[in-house]
């Protein structure tokens, strides 16, 4: 799937997520008159660990160019490993812009104390200037039907129970370990994420194009999938209930999304 190229340059729209501790970076940012683009508009969350991956596409959805967050340094979390779970999540999120031929560079995160007014101002005047090379999204996603189509799957991804189940127990998995003291390794624990969010996002763009009854070759013709993988995952989703056999037409079988109701 084709990365989507710039259009036309814009100013950006872009969404800015900070911890408690780290906010007042911002606040001693302008008590030191060392103001930041006004492109960009920061939501205050008691801990960064607090990021949740359905926030970010919905921003996305909702219009935001790119996604900046500021943390805490890392070693130095008022939360123990808050800031640890929050790049995971991050880098996690940007894997499934990737996934879904969408510029992972759209989302950004620094690290900056409490102090480090000047240092995090730069931080976020750097983001934004990339966001402007990289260009608009918004306009983009209203423009382009199949991109409204992908944006819609990564927001099915985000809400997945597979991927928030498998999110969530990032700590218990890789880090503290079960009963038995047995560890995931970490570099197993992302090859699994990865696999998920790819095999969710596909999912989701089949469901996409099943809100109607079609077939699994006209889904692979508008999604980029090839056929006999959407059959795969055809059968998957009916094993799931979350998708159905509807009918037989000129000789081939239709399927359609389930819905609740």
């Amino acid at each position: 799937m084709k990365p989507v190229t710039p259009l036309t340059p814009v100013t950006p729209k872009i969404l800015g997520f900070t911890c408690d501790w780290v906010g007042f970076a911002l606040d001693y940012a302008g008590m030191l008159r060392q103001s930041y683009s006004a492109d960009i508009t920061f939501i205050n969350l008691r801990c960064s660990a607090r990021f949740d991956m359905t926030d970010g596409v919905q921003a996305l959805a909702n219009g935001a160019d790119g996604i900046f967050f500021a943390l805490c340094p890392l070693g130095d979390c008022h939360y123990e490993s808050g800031n640890h779970h929050a790049v995971s999540r991050i880098n996690h999120f940007k894997e499934l812009l990737q996934i879904a031929g969408l510029n992972p560079e759209r989302i950004g995160f620094a690290h900056a104390d409490t102090t480090d007014a000047v240092g995090l101002k730069n931080e976020i005047e750097s983001f934004c200037s990339k966001i402007k090379e990289i260009g608009d999204l918004s306009s983009q996603v209203s423009d382009r039907p199949e991109l409204v189509s992908r944006v819609a799957a990564m927001k099915r991804v985000a809400s997945s129970e597979p991927v928030r189940w498998t999110l969530s127990k990032e700590l218990e998995l890789v880090r503290k370990g079960n009963v038995f003291d047995e560890k995931l390794d970490p570099q197993d624990y992302d090859t699994m994420i990865k696999h998920i969010l790819r095999e969710e996002y596909e999912k989701g763009l089949i469901l996409e194009n099943l809100k109607e009854p079609c077939s699994a070759v006209d889904v692979a013709q508008a999604t980029g999938i090839p056929a006999h993988r959407v059959f795969e995952l055809i059968v998957e989703l009916e094993r799931e209930t979350r998708a159905s056999f509807d009918r037989i037409e000129h000789e081939r079988p239709l399927y359609v999304e389930v819905t609740d109701g």
